[in-house]
């Protein structure tokens, strides 16, 4: 239902055409940030709610930027094809929004959200708040949603624990810094230390080669940690698993006879790598299928207490992995 000005009253108040108004809420066009901003802000003025918003079978899909979801990065992407499966087959329209345009988003037109944006920013705490929607979030612990989370602590240690029953006994580890909200990748360091602590390897922090300010992997930081007599790598992240390949070719290291190693899955790519890589997966079928059943409850119930489901890992034995 329409607030106190339609579209037209509110294109008059603030010098622009109706489609104008109409490409702002849609956010199928760019409009120039100033006129955005001066629109938006009469909106809330005058409890403006675009008339367009009356559907009540969407479910938003918030994700940083369209761009995460091509490679490099893999499990975007899978995870939204997967997505946008299952919610179609619950009955749900799912509609795609950046985490910019968030504010764009009016209550009366999404039945609840999720989130793939690991880390966002306050506003679009509060927006997502202000809702009074569910949320569900995706490998994220946020204290405003719901979630579904693959144990990334639980993979971490059967990466570790395979390459010491293999025999390794310096295993460096490739993993993001900790940013604030940064869950999963605390979570990977904290259980890189304790799977050696309790095989009996002291833990030593310059095996761990953290990201560079654009989030790839410090060449320079590689070469620094593989001349520390490590044996085998770890790297937890889709993303990282081609890059990995590409350095340690060029650093001149042989996989597996100079250097072990074991990366997250990437489907139909890690076993074509050479060697076939050994892996730990995440099941991107098995998330996207309990987030579909965890919209279908909460749509059902939106007062339920806040959920948090936790899905194991596997690890995938190949070739990149060899016993010393």
């Amino acid at each position: 239902m329409n607030g106190s000005i339609n579209i037209k009253e509110l294109a008059r108040h603030c010098k622009v055409s109706p489609a104008t108004v109409s490409r702002v809420f849609s956010g199928e066009y760019k409009v120039a940030a100033a006129t955005r901003e001066k629109i938006l802000n009469a909106a809330k003025v005058f409890n403006y709610t675009p008339q367009q918003t009356s559907s009540k079978k969407n479910i938003a899909l918030i994700v940083q930027s369209t761009e995460v979801l091509g490679p490099p990065s893999w499990f975007a992407g899978m995870l939204v094809n997967f997505l946008l499966r299952d919610i179609y087959k619950k009955g749900y329209s799912v509609h795609l929004c950046e985490s910019g345009d968030v504010e764009l988003l009016q209550p009366n037109f999404i039945t609840a959200a999720i989130t793939l944006n690991w880390r966002p920013q306050a506003p679009e705490f509060e927006r997502l708040l202000s809702q009074k929607k569910p949320v569900v979030a995706v490998n994220s612990n946020f204290p405003f949603a719901h979630s579904v989370c693959t144990d990334h602590a639980q993979g971490i240690e059967l990466a570790v624990r395979h390459l010491v029953s293999l025999g390794h006994r310096r295993i460096g580890l490739l993993n993001i810094r900790n940013y604030s909200w940064g869950w999963g990748e605390q979570s990977r360091e904290e259980s890189y230390r304790k799977t050696l602590e309790s095989e009996g390897i002291e833990f030593d922090p310059l095996l761990i080669c953290h990201d560079t300010s654009r989030g790839t992997i410090p060449i320079e930081e590689l070469s620094a940690l593989l001349r520390r007599d490590v044996t085998a790598l770890v790297c937890g992240h889709e993303d990282w698993a081609l890059p990995l390949n590409h350095f340690l070719e060029v650093l001149g290291k042989k996989v597996p006879d100079d250097i072990s190693v074991i990366t997250a899955e990437v489907p139909g790519l890690s076993e074509w790598m050479s060697p076939p890589n050994t892996t730990i997966t995440q099941n991107v079928s098995q998330i996207s299928g309990a987030v579909a059943d965890l919209l279908e409850e909460l749509v059902r119930n939106p007062e339920i207490e806040l959920q948090q489901r936790w899905l194991p890992y596997q690890l995938i034995k190949r070739f990149s992995a060899r016993k010393i």
